[in-house]
C-alpha cells in the first residue's frame, strides 16, 4: 500500500485521535487545523511515478514513545505519496496511527505550499525587503518605542538579560560601572532591532497581500503602530466551489481555528476568490463574522485560488 492509498482509505476524524495523542504538545483547540488542511491537500495531489523516485519505500518503525517514518521529511509531497509503506516486524499499529505518523513527518517543513516557501532561504522576504517596500508607512524605531506593548517587551527582555548575563565560575561576573552600562546598551540595541524587525515581518505579508495597489498600503499602516495585533490566514481545500465556505466554517466551529486568537476591538477581513468562481457567499460570510462588523471588509480577486477561498483576518487595537 502506498501512502496515497493509505490516506484515501481513511477519514481525518479517524486519524485525529492519534495526532492528539502523539503529535500535539499540550493539545489545545486549533492544533488540528493545519493537519486537517495538510491531509486534504495531500489527498488532492497526484503521486509521482515510482520509476522516477530514488527511495521507493517508507519504513515505519517503533520509536520510544511513538512511531517513526523514514524517509519522508523534506521530500516532495508527490514523491512521498508514491512510496510503499513497509512495517517493521514489531509494529502492530492501526492504519490510522500509521497515517498520523506519516502526516507528522510530511508536514515537518510546512503543512501547505506557502508554508514550505517560508522555510526556503531563497524565497524568504527579510525585514529589510519590507522596509524598502513600505518605507513611507513603517514607523521608525523611536516611534515604535512609544507603543506600550513594544516598550514592555523590551523591558521584559532586558530583565531576562540582567538575570542571565554571562557567568564565570558559577557566579555573576562583576563589571565596572562603565562596562556594565555599555553591555546593557549593547543588549538593548540588539533587542530593539530584533523586536522591530519581527513586527515588520509579522504585519507586512498581510498588508502586501491585501493591497491591490501600492497606494492601498497607506490604509493599513496603522497595523504597524497597533499596541496588539493577531493575524490569521484560513484557506479552504474542499475542491468544490459550492462547499468551500462550509470547509472554512468546519475549521472554525469543529476544529477551533480561531479559538486561540484574541479578538481585539478592530478588525480587517480580506476574502479572496478567483474570477472563475465569484464569491456568492458574501452575506453568509458577513453573518458568520457578525461580531466583527462593522469593520473593514475587503473582497479580493486571486486567480491562483481556483475553486477555493482564502480568508485573512487581522485583529488589532
Amino acid at each position: 500500500m502506498t501512502l496515497k492509498e493509505l490516506l484515501d482509505s481513511l477519514s481525518f476524524d479517524e486519524i485525529a485521535p492519534f495526532l492528539i495523542r502523539h503529535y500535539t504538545y499540550d493539545y489545545a483547540p486549533g492544533d488540528l487545523v493545519p493537519y486537517k488542511q495538510h491531509f486534504d491537500y495531500l489527498r488532492s495531489l497526484t503521486p509521482t511515478s515510482q520509476e522516477l523516485i530514488e527511495n521507493k519505500k517508507v519504513r515505519i518503525s517503533l520509536g520510544k514513545h511513538k512511531l517513526n517514518a523514514y524517509p519522508l521529511e523534506g521530500d516532495d509531497w508527490e514523491d512521498s505519496l508514491a512510496k510503499e509503506i513497509v512495517l517493521d516486524k514489531d509494529v502492530k499499529a492501526s492504519l490510522a496511527e500509521i497515517a498520523a505518523c506519516c502526516l507528522w513527518h510530511t508536514s515537518f517543513w510546512g503543512y501547505l505550499p506557502y508554508q514550505r516557501e517560508e522555510t526556503d532561504l531563497r524565497l524568504i522576504r527579510t525585514a529589510k525587503f519590507y522596509k524598502n517596500k513600505f518605507s513611507e508607512i513603517i514607523p521608525s524605531k523611536r516611534e515604535m518605542m512609544q507603543i506600550p506593548s513594544f516598550r514592555n517587551k523590551i523591558r521584559s527582555d532586558m530583565k531576562s538579560v540582567r538575570k542571565n548575563h554571562p557567568k564565570r565560575n558559577g557566579e555573576k561576573r562583576k563589571l565596572f560601572g562603565f562596562k556594565r552600562k555599555r553591555l546593557w546598551r549593547f543588549w538593548k540595541r540588539v533587542l530593539i532591532n530584533h523586536e522591530y524587525d519581527r513586527r515588520i515581518k509579522y504585519c507586512s505579508p498581510f498588508i502586501e497581500y491585501i493591497s491591490k495597489e501600492r497606494n492601498d498600503a497607506y490604509r493599513y499602516g496603522m497595523l504597524y503602530r497597533a499596541n496588539h495585533i493577531n493575524i490569521l490566514r484560513l484557506e479552504s481545500y474542499a475542491f468544490d466551489a459550492s462547499k468551500r465556505f462550509d470547509y472554512i466554517k468546519e475549521l472554525v466551529e469543529k476544529y477551533g481555528a480561531m479559538n486561540d486568537i484574541t479578538r481585539y476591538a478592530n478588525c480587517i477581513i480580506c476574502v479572496s476568490f478567483s474570477s472563475a468562481h465569484p464569491l456568492h457567499e458574501m452575506l453568509e460570510i458577513q453573518h458568520f463574522f457578525v461580531d466583527l462588523l462593522p469593520k473593514m471588509f475587503c473582497p479580493r480577486v486571486d486567480n491562483s485560488l481556483g475553486e477555493e477561498i482564502r480568508i485573512d483576518v487581522a485583529y488589532y487595537e
